[in-house]
């Protein structure tokens, strides 16, 4: 039977390991993990154990379990795990996981080892030991790994493994942060705390931010701090020397891609997720801790802070951390502007074909979707236009990023703009009303205390072709603004808007007030609080 290990890694002396199970013959009944080092034989205190039913393999009772356990490195010379059930003990075979910094760098090996100061920790399947290693028995530890990546062609990956130690000696004293919105674009909680950052003076810390070389802010955010090109050769040589990876998108992540694990014995840099918006749905299948190994979860509202501990994104209050959006920091409305923001999210059974960048192909078929026809009859309907002309606004259409390239779909007018590209931020500072379908968006918008309508037209659809959870949000009771599921409905409430002087209504603005954490100028400072503790 296999214990994978999910994640370990070994700091400050500590061995943490976020460990899964799954096994046919085992009993929840009577069953419990130990682990033995040199002082004998220790419970595991479990969590999400059960028992499910397994249709395939011949119909028997499947065991699902894991558990997390932190164990004083110096303590053992030896380590090993058990599975006792029915009173049986029986050891397990280990087997390194995408986030263990114990795996090996080669398919073929059967072992990993990791160097932690003096120490010399080696994986096997049967144990985990621990040696006192020199300067040399590191070294040969390291020349053998080399040469079978040599032999088995692996150049590309021994280049950038030699290259790090041999810029060890440059780095080691710097605290380097890598932080990311979207590789195209900045504008996002990445961008906000990188601007605060610069302003702290702390000279102990060395922010870069990633861009794709071809992005249009690159050039401007480089009037805010040092910037440096996504996956160039300094990008992957400063990701190896990284403390944390900050990103709102996760785009920066794996610096390596696949090649990942050939590094993880080397990489130490922790994950810091500001996310891009509050997340309403269960997204645990996609956020799942097994699959990112976040070490520090931004959160920005009470609700959303409970739901990341409670549905099986397998994080805990050690990483979950309630503190705001760095980006609510630079909020504020730009009165001269009459605009109404027009911001639906994405479907991903539209979108194009997606690309190594992360963008997405023109998909053209995207005219005969629902999504089209809907917005398209809004926008080219004549009384649309003729409430904005009778109350002085223009309205701006803003596809989600990911379906920049159908903006060519959308005809505009004299009131209406189709805008292919923008900065979030901008849009929102001008905007005086919202019409959006489920983009959580709308909290921005609502923390400014503006008025939000929304336009779900396919409510039957929605949270199972592109959602697969609803979540704990019900915007018919928790939502900032009225929802409307057609045309006719969306210009009823615009004209109660403005009969209104655009005003957010009584009982928006009291769930806004009950839903948010602190409304304040001080989410940054909170964020980057959180990012020093995980130092310590």
């Amino acid at each position: 039977m296999e214990l994978n290990l999910d994640i370990l890694d070994i700091r400050q002396g500590v061995l943490s390991l976020f460990a899964s199970f799954d096994g046919f013959q085992v009993s929840t009944d009577n069953c419990w993990f130990l682990y033995r080092d040199d002082t004998g034989y220790h419970d595991i205190v479990w969590s999400n154990l059960r028992s499910v039913d397994h249709q395939t393999n011949g119909g028997e009772t499947q065991l699902v379990a894991s558990f997390e356990v932190e164990i004083d490195s110096s303590s053992f010379k030896s380590l090993s795990f058990y599975i006792v059930n029915d009173g049986q003990r029986n050891k397990l075979y280990l087997k390194p996981g995408r986030f263990s910094r114990l795996g090996g760098v080669d398919s073929r090996e059967a072992w990993g080892s990791l160097a932690v100061d003096g120490d010399l920790f080696v994986l096997t399947s049967q144990e985990i030991t621990r040696r006192k290693a020199s300067t040399w028995r590191k070294m040969l530890w390291e020349v053998k790994r080399l040469a079978g990546l040599i032999k088995r062609k692996q150049l590309g990956v021994v280049f950038y493994r030699l290259v790090f130690w041999f810029t060890a000696p440059i780095f080691r004293k710097q605290k380097i942060w890598l932080l990311a919105d979207r590789l195209m674009e900045a504008g996002d909680n990445a961008e906000s705390l990188m601007r605060y950052i610069t302003t702290t003076g702390n000279q102990n810390i060395s922010p870069y931010f990633v861009l794709a070389r071809e992005s249009p802010d690159f050039v401007r955010m480089q009037r805010v701090g040092k910037v440096i090109a996504h996956n160039s050769m300094i990008y992957k040589i400063l990701a190896l020397h990284a403390q944390f990876i900050i990103s709102s998108h996760l785009v920066i992540a794996r610096p390596f891609e696949n090649s990942q694990w050939r590094y993880q014995d080397i990489m130490k840099f922790q994950l810091v997720f500001l996310q891009h918006g509050i997340t309403k749905e269960d997204h645990s299948v996609w956020l799942d801790r097994r699959k990112h190994n976040i070490a520090l979860f931004i959160s920005a509202t009470p609700r959303e802070y409970q739901s990341l501990l409670t549905y099986p994104y397998n994080y805990t209050e050690k990483q979950v951390k309630l503190t705001g959006f760095p980006r609510f920091d630079s909020l504020h409305h730009e009165s001269r502007y009459r605009q109404l923001l027009i911001m639906p999210t994405w479907r991903s059974i539209i979108a194009g074909e997606n690309q190594s960048d992360k963008t997405r192909l023109y998909n053209p078929n995207f005219q005969d979707s629902e999504y089209f026809r809907s917005w398209n009859s809004l926008l080219q309907h004549p009384d649309f236009s003729e409430l904005l002309d009778q109350n002085s606004y223009t309205a701006r259409f803003c596809l989600h990023p990911l379906c920049y390239e159908q903006a060519r779909d959308f005809i505009g007018n004299e009131t209406v703009n189709i805008v292919s590209t923008y900065h979030h931020q901008e849009e929102i500072r001008r905007a005086s009303i919202l019409l959006t379908d489920y983009s959580s968006i709308a909290f921005d918008f609502a923390y400014l205390d503006k008025p939000v309508v929304y336009f779900q037209f396919d409510q039957a659809t929605y949270f199972n072709d592109h959602t697969p959870e609803q979540g704990y949000f019900n915007y018919y009771e928790d939502g900032l603004g009225p929802v409307c599921v057609n045309v006719d409905e969306v210009l009823s409430q615009l004209v109660v808007l403005f009969a209104n002087d655009v005003q957010l209504e009584y009982k928006y603005l009291e769930r806004k007030k009950a839903f948010f954490y602190k409304i304040d100028r001080r989410n940054s400072e909170r964020v980057y609080q959180e990012i020093l503790a995980l130092q310590s």
